[in-house]
């Protein structure tokens, strides 16, 4: 998949600066851009096959990105305190993924509301705290979906967006302490979701496209 990156406090500078939070960084890019339109559009027909009844790509690129970044020794849903009082009853002390003492990553696909949380979490895993973290970071990165994306790939329309989390980073400035990342994934170039009513809800179904008219 293709995408784009915004930076927060010289994010991207650093890392370039670091040999090792760039070579990091250059890997999980290149896995993004490894995504490929057939390797979705498999998962998304394999699990209607198993029954599900998909209304966007979301959970397809959550799974593929899982595995890719597991693989590459990310770690997994982190808390980000060693308490685990903290993780109980919510999510919002839980990381998608952490790169052990360097990077904080959350993959969100979910509601416009969830924005500004999703920046604060990476915020909370590497400033110092009174609560001992499970992980100490450096760097936030959120990888989320552009507004071509959201519209070619059948996401609700209340999902937060790349150019969203954008216009946050500028009214959040003092708060987001940290260098943060965003990187939005655009649409893809060979299908699109369309949508079929059915049982009283919205089901999506892959729709080829020619790419030379994208």
């Amino acid at each position: 998949m293709e995408y784009q990156l915004e930076e927060h406090r010289y994010a991207l500078k650093i890392i370039k600066n670091d040999e090792k939070y760039n070579k990091i960084f250059k890997n999980l890019c290149e896995t993004l851009s490894s995504l490929s339109d057939n390797e979705i559009i498999e998962l998304f027909e394999k699990r209607k096959k198993e029954g599900r009844k998909d209304k966007s790509i979301s959970d397809c690129l959550n799974s593929l990105i899982s595995e890719k970044l597991t693989s590459m020794n990310w770690k997994k849903e982190s808390p980000i305190f060693k308490d685990g009082e903290f993780n109980k009853n919510s999510s919002d002390f839980r990381l998608d993924f952490v790169y052990p003492d360097i990077f904080s990553l959350e993959v969100a696909f979910n509601h416009n509301s969830a924005t500004v949380i999703n920046l604060l979490k990476p915020v909370l895993a590497s400033e110092l705290n009174h609560v001992e973290k499970a992980y100490q970071t450096k760097f936030g990165i959120i990888i989320t979906a552009t507004k071509n994306l959201k519209v070619k790939g059948g996401f609700d329309n209340a999902i937060g967006t790349f150019e969203g989390y954008c216009k946050h980073l500028k009214v959040l400035m003092n708060q987001l302490t940290i260098p943060i990342v965003i990187i939005g994934l655009k649409a893809p170039k060979t299908f699109e979701i369309i949508h079929k009513q059915e049982d009283n809800r919205k089901i999506g179904y892959i729709k080829k496209i020619n790419s030379y008219n994208c």
